[in-house]
């Protein structure tokens, strides 16, 4: 029986496309192994969303190189083969393919398919195929949770995204925005349901923008999924806060129901200088409104924000804004990410920011959130735990 070896560094959207690949390779009769070095195929997702994540996959890439088995064939998928593959290429000969080209692995694997690549748009974890609690405590992102369910079904909404943010290159990776129909996404919901699963995570590069490509919103779909009388729960991710605005009173009514128990909103600064030069599409005050709103009508719901300090042309007046804002909110999570510049961004060479700064203005930002975040927990009954 020939061996693959699936290894990754992928947020949860891409995590998905990992569970799809070693679905392909178990269905056409493969084993998957847990030693590269004795692998016919070796399969890396790779992400190149911050400079550290980027660098992680590219020495997983040379370890791969220089210690597999002669023959084996390496395939490099996720985001990096469409944001820097000049730099995949100085590492290694192996077979790029985008996040939109996975069903090209029929040709890779060189042999009669009998189980074609499917593009599933959910998936359980409760088979464990993929270990994505040692996935987040390798904190390859530096997520804070405490407890991450194994037992939670992943559905996945839309692809790419309709965002401009001036620091982001993943959309060279994943596109403009493309919805999956409601009716598509409810039928994987009921399936869920019926094989017994509580925990929901919906899966998408920008959730807030659901529908605007295919003459509906966020807010429809949510209603028709929250339509359900099983006892569940569900999770939103990387929901960005422009599309609040457009949906406010809607969300606020949405967000009444207990059955939505976590939401990722990712601010980024407290700064409206550099929410502006981010090209993020709202203000702080847009964000405020958006916590405060919906802590009123669910008082329960787990958050779960981010912040990129040392972005180009941020002064100590604009971190400490950010800090003011760590201060302000009542946020159960916190990811503070250091600036790091990206291929096919704008470079600012004037406006960047020392390393030195950025590392210690991170160290600031982390330190200000642990602390308020101990009161918070001396003051108030626990939070909520769980992605």
């Amino acid at each position: 029986m020939k061996k693959a070896f699936i290894d990754y560094v992928a947020c949860v959207p891409r995590m998905s496309d990992v569970h799809k690949v070693k679905k392909f390779f178990i269905d056409n009769g493969w084993e998957i192994t847990r030693n590269y070095r004795n692998a016919d195929i070796i399969l890396l997702s790779t992400c190149g969303v911050i400079k550290e994540a980027e660098d992680k996959s590219i020495r997983k890439l040379v370890k791969f190189e220089k210690n597999k088995k002669e023959g084996s064939k390496v395939v490099i998928f996720g985001c990096l083969p469409k944001i820097n593959p000049k730099r995949i290429k100085s590492v290694s000969d192996g077979t790029m393919l985008g996040v939109y080209s996975l069903d090209k692995l029929e040709e890779v694997i060189g042999e009669e398919v009998n189980a074609k690549f499917e593009d599933e748009i959910g998936y359980g974890t409760r088979d464990k195929m993929i270990p994505l609690k040692s996935f987040l405590r390798r904190r390859v992102l530096k997520i804070n949770y405490k407890r991450i369910d194994e037992n939670a079904y992943y559905l996945r909404i839309s692809y790419g995204c309709l965002g401009k943010c001036s620091y982001c290159n993943i959309k060279l990776a994943i596109g403009n925005l493309k919805s999956i129909q409601i009716k598509d996404i409810l039928h994987e919901f009921d399936k869920g349901l019926k094989l017994g699963y509580k925990r929901f995570v919906l899966v998408a590069d920008d959730p807030g923008a659901y529908g605007r490509d295919i003459g509906t919103n966020f807010v429809i779909l949510m209603k028709n999924m929250l339509k359900r009388e099983s006892e569940y729960q569900i999770s939103i991710c990387s929901f960005n806060p422009r599309w609040w605005k457009d949906m406010r009173d809607d969300m606020i009514e949405l967000f009444k129901s207990d059955k939505l128990d976590h939401l990722y909103v990712p601010v980024q600064s407290g700064s409206n200088r550099i929410l502006k030069l981010m090209n993020r599409g709202y203000t702080v005050e847009d964000f405020k409104d958006l916590v405060t709103q919906i802590r009123k009508v669910n008082p329960n719901l787990l958050f779960r924000t981010d912040v990129i300090v040392g972005f180009p042309g941020e002064t100590e007046e604009d971190f400490r804004k950010t800090l003011r804002l760590i201060n302000d909110l009542d946020i159960e999570y916190l990811t503070v990410l250091p600036f790091s510049q990206k291929v096919g961004t704008p470079v600012y060479p004037e406006m960047q920011i020392p390393r030195h700064i950025i590392l210690s203005r991170k160290m600031r930002a982390d330190t200000r959130f642990q602390f308020n975040r101990l009161k918070r927990a001396i003051s108030k009954p626990k939070a909520p735990t769980g992605y």
